[in-house]
């Protein structure tokens, strides 16, 4: 048996790789490409030492089969390629989640994963560069179902997330748990090109506001861009939960985790966020006096206030400001359009509570605004019913009242709500939902998951045609909505656990 050295190559994380075999297999394998993913092997992130080829070593997906390698568990990566991954496949309709609520075949990344990364689920719910993309052929898959309806095609060695960890589909029975992610997010589409500030749009400003727009690559900033897919959700939240004080400060409010959720998407943008304050103020909501503790936190660059305002951020009292849609939305996609309202609601729209125990409320957001800018709030909660509707959510009629809110004004109460009936709720929580606020998206996935339970089980009841308006009319079986919200619980990661109702062949694909 020969130990055969390759040469120390340009950039290579250790040093040159090691095959153990005779000369006659050493020869017979530089037929195909085992040698060269032998040398690739050293270039990944966090290899130890040599990266190794035994005997029985041949090409395989990117990591010869046969090669060895030791990564460093802190600093290395994980190579599917050595782990094996032309097993446990899923069929190219399965949908996968993409950071900003996005949502695509996997089918459809085939030409893109280079460019995108896919939320895991783990610890907690990340977004995780995609390195590699694989084809096998056709192979049987088989059908889970989940007691809530939930549906997933996969081959029997695909493992799935448990209680007990990670189990293959074949260990699965009816009766397992496994964890599931109830938000769906929209469709992906490809965001238009389209310019929106350039450094013109900043001529009657200091030449230092320009300069630092420019190295934080904001100018000029299109619609395609990611850094404005973060503005755009920072802005959504900013024009419920937010305001413009001195000395170039704009201020956010919130719960403490779900501001440092804002204040990772500035740091991202290029922009440094203050630590979180709080504070304990008094507060008067219809009339009702309370006190409770306030948390915020600020940036002092005039050079991001002043990209939010340009942007569309209200300017001034949010009363009196007359803010609308922002000017830009006709060039946006649907999903795009999602991280501004998702964030909005989350500041704003309240959250899914039991109207009679068993039915939810209609989720609503109001707006007061003075008599001189009421037309202008009417015209964003037009704008905002009029996304939703071209996403298939259902929207009440803009109801408009006065009310003794404001000493100094005369102001109306705008408020706008979502249409209550199951498969518009099951809609809007999963594909828009709350940004920026955990609480709501735990509150929103719960009420999901209860939808579902609540129809299947009229389903089993229209089924066995026994009793079958008994939950409609108030049953005493099925739990109301506080009552399942206890037992449900959602990890940190945002999913649930959800019992197999079946596992079913589903051919060959």
């Amino acid at each position: 048996m020969n130990r055969s050295e390759a040469p120390v190559e340009p950039f290579l994380s250790v040093p040159g790789p090691l095959s153990y075999m005779s000369t006659f297999l050493l020869e017979e394998i530089k037929e195909d490409k085992t040698l060269q993913q032998l040398k690739n092997t050293t270039h990944l992130p966090g290899i130890q030492k040599y990266a190794i080829c035994m005997p029985d070593g041949h090409q395989g997906y990117g990591f010869p089969v046969g090669g060895v390698a030791g990564i460093d568990a802190e600093h290395g990566c994980i190579s599917p390629g050595a782990v094996g991954y032309d097993i446990n496949c899923l069929p190219g309709d399965t949908a996968v989640r993409l950071p900003f609520g996005r949502r695509i075949p996997i089918e459809d990344l085939k030409e893109r994963f280079e460019d995108e990364r896919a939320m895991v689920a783990g610890d907690t719910l990340t977004d995780s560069k995609i390195q590699l993309f694989t084809e096998s052929g056709e192979k049987p898959v088989y059908e889970l179902t989940t007691e809530t309806g939930e549906r997933i095609e996969a081959t029997g060695d695909h493992p799935f997330r448990t209680p007990e960890g990670m189990v293959e589909l074949d260990e699965l029975a009816p009766g397992d748990t496994v964890h599931v992610q109830p938000f769906e997010g929209l469709e992906h589409e490809e965001p238009a090109d389209v310019t929106l500030l350039t450094e013109e749009d900043f001529a009657d400003q200091n030449y230092q506001i320009r300069r630092v727009l420019r190295e934080r690559d904001v100018l000029p900033l299109s619609t395609a861009d990611e850094t404005f897919n973060r503005l755009l959700t920072v802005i959504g939240f900013f024009t419920g939960d937010g305001s413009f004080g001195g000395e170039g400060q704009t201020w956010f409010y919130g719960e403490p985790r779900d501001l440092e959720g804002i204040r990772d998407d500035i740091r991202e943008i290029g922009f440094k966020p203050s630590k979180i304050y709080s504070r304990d103020r008094g507060h008067e909501i219809d009339g009702k006096t309370f006190e409770a503790t306030e948390y915020s936190f600020k940036t002092t660059s005039k050079a991001f206030r002043l990209l939010l305002g340009k942007l569309g951020a209200p300017i001034g009292e949010k009363l009196t400001a007359g803010f609308e849609t922002p000017w830009y939305f006709e060039h946006l996609t649907d999903w795009q359009k999602a991280l501004y309202y998702g964030a909005y609601f989350g500041a704003e729209m309240s959250a899914p509570a039991a109207q009679h125990d068993k039915n939810l409320y209609c989720p609503k957001v109001s707006q007061n605004r003075s008599v001189e800018t009421a037309d202008a709030g009417r015209r964003f909660l037009e704008g905002m019913a009029t996304f939703l509707e071209g996403i298939g959510i259902e929207t009440n009629t803009i109801e408009c009242f006065e009310t003794d809110a404001n000493r100094n004004h005369d102001v109306l109460r705008l408020r706008l709500g979502i249409k209550n009936d199951t498969e518009n709720l099951l809609r809007f929580f999963s594909t828009v939902g709350y940004r920026y606020n955990e609480a709501k998206q735990r509150k929103a996935i719960k009420a999901i998951q209860y939808l579902k339970t609540k129809e299947r089980e009229i389903q089993r009841r229209e089924e066995i045609a026994s009793e079958a308006r008994a939950l409609a009319d108030g049953g005493t079986e099925f739990p109301g909505f506080e009552e399942f919200c206890e037992h449900c619980s959602v990890g940190e990661d945002m999913t649930v656990a959800a019992e197999i109702e079946t596992v079913e062949p589903a051919g060959t694909k």
